[in-house]
């Protein structure tokens, strides 16, 4: 090797990466420059060559710059490399593979460069070394040729197999992240090895593995070889040396293990293999479970992942709404910070906001962004002690007056005399109760590889946490670029924040007390202070225990933050719902029922429905446009159920919250739970099974009312034909008001047997009522013919589009045909009450064999309900 270091050298990387490796090489006291895209250019000889391979995480490889020359033709390359004096690298049984690339250059073709390098070379070593027998059957040597705009760079590879390669992964995913991009997101989050860590999309385990490595300083390619430890003239000792550093400066296991999980319970198993090969087993767990899943109770994390594409794996729309439904886990995480590395386009529309930043980044020939939402700052501080306290502890001891002669002095009550004022810090944490959980010291908001912190940040109200119990483990080797980032990213970084990459951040010291302002000032002690305490007596005092730091959440939650505005409204919405309880409190108790209408978009601009089932809420909310983010939408409704609760006195477990969305095409409302929990309510003295957690709808429409009573007073010895039954509310009321039969036809079984057990709460099941499961123009095909009912209620919905039939309903098409055939089944007098929500159904009166028809909506909306147009009825007479 040539005798006259310092060696040209440069550190090869995926684009976006090369500030992160400047820092890390400048973590390493290696000063450095950034060149061409994924080049970093720094100077030094073979220990400079074996630390960089040794500690560089996010570099591929390190490479010597042998020549660096124009060559817009293969007579300069040929000629200017054959010059090198090449037998100074290499030995004369050096293997030395010849690699290239040309990029927006006049020699287009790589293997033909190729060619010309390995002739150049192969003439120089001859002539070097005086022979023409060059058996390459030594240590590899490999040249690279980089051609860039017509200049050429001769290059050595010192690494040999890429740096990526830890020797740890033998077992990968489908869809892999390569360790140096894994440990660049950690460097460019906020992570560090005193806070949580969670990757949801987990696969082989790579980020939590580069984490736990990076909090332990653990060197990365502690476990493997390097191509410039077979070269002649290179010291093993050099890198023998180092790689016993490294090993004695492996931190202790990280406070808390980081978390990884994946929906794929196989790959996790290779997770844990990889784990135990980086030796980090006891830092990280891997356990399955799908993303939609996701809590924590930890503060301050940071969720670090590499979710699916949709371009390898998956399909686009799937992606879509997986990435739609992650905001709403977020918001549960209102400390965490988070952070995605994906390709998916449209990744902030379906996270429905923008990322707090972004950088390009390449994983393998695919180009990704990597999204960065950043949370509120922990900051540390020390809870002010109280003026008793503090005179308790500043005052002196004083010996008995009584009884001077006794051994054992008792010590005097502090005096009362008030102490003087006392600054007091900007922000005052509440005194935490003793059962608080324990929190470590705030550590700097700053990522490791990129300085600037969130823009402008708003201060939220203190969080109490507790003591710091562990104190980060001293010295890794970015311990040493402390200063240097600290002055790098001064025009970035809150003057208040600690360098990034101090093992051991610095918390602000609490205001001083001052004795002289603490202590009760009178003659007496001032006396016992200066003259009665000798020094030995001073040094003998048991020092004060040190003041324990408490963290305090600073800025707004990365998802679901509300505004001021969304206070205001909740108060907007309180007292609105107090007034019309107090406005209804008597009327429920008069008509017999426990369930009514409270609240119905009443404000503008909080647009939801309020319904007292006794004492529970059910909440709907309508859709209606709004500035808030996904995330914020769902704290938004949250804050609205909570409020609600609230102001009507109701417990929490008790407030039900749906979401009605208008459906489109082929959708139709799903079943949103699972609990089968029925309730029963009253309503005019009759009772009703209720389900408010597991449908949009509850089982009672509440607008019904007037209509199910004046079923019921028409009811008497009439034979009864509910269609459209849903869970038999108007079979119930017409079975009470006597009628001699009913019969229920409804699609679903589910809600025909609802309508049984209804009609069962109110003792009235019995043979005279029929329950029919079938599609309702089906059963009136199958109808015998003749005139059997008296009186009908048909209740259709607007759309239905229900699997279990060949058509789609449609209100306004489909209703005066449905009830031509239903007359036919009608004798002459009887009476059909139709009802539709669809409020601009037109009554084609004229096309029904009947001698009236009359719409009496006003009628039948009840009086609590604010809209007047929540449906429209008609009573039809044959």
């Amino acid at each position: 090797m040539p005798a006259n270091p310092p060696y040209d050298l440069i550190a090869a990387c995926a684009f976006g990466l090369e500030a992160i490796v400047k820092r890390e090489l400048a973590a390493l006291g290696i000063e450095a420059t950034i060149g061409e895209s994924g080049r970093v250019h720094f100077q030094g000889d073979f220990t400079t060559i074996a630390k960089a391979n040794l500690w560089l995480r996010c570099a591929d490889r390190v490479l010597i710059r042998i020549a660096e020359f124009p060559a817009a033709d293969f007579d300069a390359l040929f000629e200017t490399t054959k010059a090198i004096q090449w037998g100074d690298w290499i030995p004369v049984d050096g293997e030395f593979p010849v690699t290239g690339r040309s990029v927006k250059s006049t020699l287009t073709s790589v293997p033909a460069c190729q060619r010309a390098v390995k002739r150049a070379v192969v003439d120089a070593l001859q002539r070097d070394h005086a022979t023409e027998d060059l058996p390459e059957t030594g240590a590899q040597v490999k040249v690279d040729i980089a051609i860039l705009k017509d200049v050429a760079t001769l290059t050595l590879d010192t690494t040999g197999r890429s740096l990526h390669r830890r020797g740890y992964r033998t077992d990968i995913s489908s869809a892999p992240l390569k360790e140096t991009l894994a440990a660049a997101m950690v460097s460019l989050s906020y992570w560090r090895r005193d806070r949580p860590l969670l990757d949801p999309f987990c696969g082989s385990g790579t980020i939590p593995i580069e984490a736990a490595m990076m909090g332990r300083n653990m060197a990365p390619g502690q476990h493997r070889n390097f191509a410039f430890e077979d070269w002649a003239d290179v010291s093993p000792e050099i890198l023998y040396g180092l790689r016993g550093e490294a090993l004695q400066g492996v931190l202790d296991p990280l406070p808390q293990r980081l978390l990884g999980s994946d929906i794929d319970p196989r790959i996790l198993r290779a997770a844990r293999d990889n784990a135990e090969r980086a030796g980090v087993t006891a830092d990280v767990h891997f356990e399955p479970g799908d993303v939609r899943d996701v809590q924590s109770k930890r503060r301050f994390g940071c969720l670090i992942t590499n979710p699916p594409y949709g371009m390898r794996l998956g399909r686009d729309w799937e992606i879509e709404e997986l990435y739609a439904s992650i905001p709403q886990v977020l918001r549960h995480l209102p400390t965490w910070s988070f952070y995605f590395l994906t390709a998916f386009g449209q990744f902030e529309n379906a996270f429905g906001r923008k990322a707090d930043r972004r950088r390009k980044l390449y994983n393998g020939r695919i180009e990704c962004t990597y999204y960065q939402f950043q949370g509120p700052k922990p900051v540390a501080s020390t809870p002010v002690a109280t003026e008793t306290e503090i005179a308790t502890e500043t005052a002196p001891a004083e010996p008995n007056v009584a009884d001077s002669n006794s051994a054992k002095p008792i010590a005097a009550e502090p005096k009362q005399a008030k102490p003087e004022p006392t600054a007091t810090p900007v922000s005052t944490p509440p005194k935490p109760d003793a059962s608080a959980e324990a929190e470590q010291a705030a550590p700097s908001e700053t990522p490791a590889a990129e300085s600037a912190s969130p823009a402008s940040p708003v201060t939220t109200p203190p969080i109490t946490a507790t003591p710091e119990s562990n104190a980060p483990a001293p010295g890794s080797p970015w311990a040493k670029a402390a200063a240097s980032n600290a002055k790098a990213d001064n025009a970035k970084v809150d003057s208040d924040s600690p360098s990034p990459a101090d093992a051991s951040p610095k918390v602000a010291a609490p205001p001083a007390v001052d004795d002289s302002v603490n202590t009760p000032k009178t003659a007496d002690s001032n006396r016992a202070s200066t003259s009665d305490n000798t020094p030995s007596e001073r040094e003998s005092q048991p020092a004060p225990a040190p003041q324990p730091k408490y963290i305090h959440a600073v800025g707004e939650a990365a998802f679901g933050a509300l505004t001021d505005k969304a206070a205001h409204q909740a108060e907007l919405f309180a007292t609105r719902l107090k007034k019309r309880a107090k406005h209804l409190r008597r009327w429920p108790t008069k008509r017999g029922i426990t369930c009514f209408r409270l609240y119905e978009r009443d404000v503008p601009e909080i647009p939801l429905v309020v319904d007292r089932y006794e004492n529970h809420l059910h909440l709907s909310e309508f859709e209606r446009p709004h500035d808030r983010d996904p995330a914020q939408h769902a704290n938004w409704l949250d804050l609205m159920a909570r409020t609600a609760g609230e102001a009507l006195d109701v417990p929490k477990q008790n407030v039900y919250l749906k979401k009605r969305i208008r459906q489109r095409g082929k959708t139709q409302h799903q079943k949103v739970d699972e609990t089968e929990q029925r309730i029963p309510v009253k309503e005019g003295g009759l009772t009703f099974l209720v389900n408010l957690a597991d449908y949009v709808d509850t089982g009672l429409f509440l607008d019904h009312r007037v209509t199910r009573s004046m079923v019921r007073e028409v009811a008497a010895g009439k034979n009864f034909l509910n269609l459209f039954s849903y869970t038999g509310s108007f079979t119930s009321y017409a079975a009470s008001g006597g009628a001699a039969s009913t019969t229920s036809v409804d699609l679903s079984a589910n809600y025909s047997q609802w309508a049984q057990e209804n009609l069962q709460a109110n003792n009235l099941d019995g043979p005279q009522h029929q329950f029919v499961t079938m599609d309702i123009g089906e059963f009136i095909r199958r109808h015998k013919p003749g005139e059997v009912y008296d009186l009908v209620v048909c209740d259709p919905p607007t759309f239905s589009n229900s699997k279990r039939t060949d058509q789609d309903w449609n209100v306004q098409t489909d209703a005066i045909p449905l009830l031509l055939d239903v007359l036919k089944l009608v004798k002459p007098g009887g009476i059909i009450f139709f009802s539709t929500n669809f409020r601009r159904f037109k009554m084609d009166a004229d096309a029904l064999a009947a001698t009236e028809v009359h719409e009496i909506s006003t009628q039948t909306v009840p009086e609590d309900f604010r809209n007047r147009r929540i449906h429209r009825c008609w009573r039809i007479v044959k």
